[in-house]
């Protein structure tokens, strides 16, 4: 059989009744909205992290924000992670004792 483009497209035609199952899929924090945010002190007075999972369906990712104290007072956040109320709360805290990002 001589194969071209054409014949080769139709072959891997989209079948809706592929997606059927989706459905019933689990949705992720990403798509619900509810996102907890994990905080730990890893270097007591010096180096915390938090912890959110990113995602859709059953691919997660988990993202962390590591917040580490600048010896001449304030900190810092490398690779923020997103600002939700939860997270938000535990890095102002952080603010109040430590001073400014």
């Amino acid at each position: 059989m001589n194969y071209n483009a054409f014949t080769i497209s139709q072959s891997y035609q989209f079948a809706p009744q592929s997606l059927a199952g989706s459905s019933l899929l689990p949705l992720t924090a990403t798509i619900t909205g509810k996102r907890p945010t994990i905080f730990r002190t890893i270097v007591n007075d010096e180096i915390w992290t938090q912890d959110q999972q990113l995602g859709i369906v059953n691919v997660n990712v988990p993202i962390r924000s590591t917040i580490i104290k600048i010896p001449g007072g304030g900190l810092n956040v490398i690779n923020p992670i997103q600002p939700t109320p939860e997270s938000m709360t535990q890095l102002n805290a952080l603010i109040s004792s430590h001073g400014p990002v």
